[in-house]
């Protein structure tokens, strides 16, 4: 629960929608919440990742990208690599946007904090935030991955073409 990593390619159907839009999340009753997810409107849809506890009141790690990603046009590969055993959260939140490390601001770390993947009671959500299975993503997804135990890199799930362009590769592992 404090090791893994999350890959998945997306491309939004829809800009312009107000709140959040979940790619993945894992919880309970929404008090207990891991989520990645964009969040916003507009030209302001970031990438937000947290884990947070008892409905928010406690976030044990959240990051937010500075740049947005709402282009209809484009698709996007996230590549989220978590451990939390690590001291600093440079070392244990690592973010790929189709192959490129992104810098984040980070609000909160909590070294040693389980996630809730793969614990009992807390259930995954692919597209749409756990519980109530509201905040859904508008849009495509495809060659979603969870790896857990391991922090992996963007390279493992993506490869620059002969046209710099960011293409899918099949993870191995």
């Amino acid at each position: 629960r404090d090791i893994w990593t999350f890959s998945c390619w997306f491309k939004k159907a829809n800009v312009g929608e107000d709140g959040d839009s979940q790619l993945f999340s894992c919880g309970n009753n929404g008090d207990d919440l891991t989520t990645i997810r964009l969040r916003g409107a507009g030209d302001d849809e970031q990438i937000k990742c947290e884990n947070y506890t008892a409905a928010g009141s406690t976030t044990l790690w959240a990051i937010t990208t500075p740049g947005s990603y709402r282009d209809p046009s484009a698709w996007y590969n996230l590549v989220l690599a978590v451990d939390t055993t690590q001291a600093a959260i440079a070392n244990g939140l690592k973010l790929w946007i189709n192959g490129v490390a992104i810098s984040y601001t980070g609000t909160a770390w909590t070294q040693n904090a389980d996630t809730y993947m793969n614990s009992d009671g807390h259930e995954n959500v692919i597209g749409a935030r756990q519980n109530n299975n509201d905040q859904e993503f508008d849009g495509y997804m495809a060659d979603v991955n969870f790896i857990d135990g391991t922090q992996k890199a963007a390279s493992d799930f993506g490869e620059t073409n002969s046209n710099g362009v960011w293409i899918p590769k099949k993870y191995s592992g």
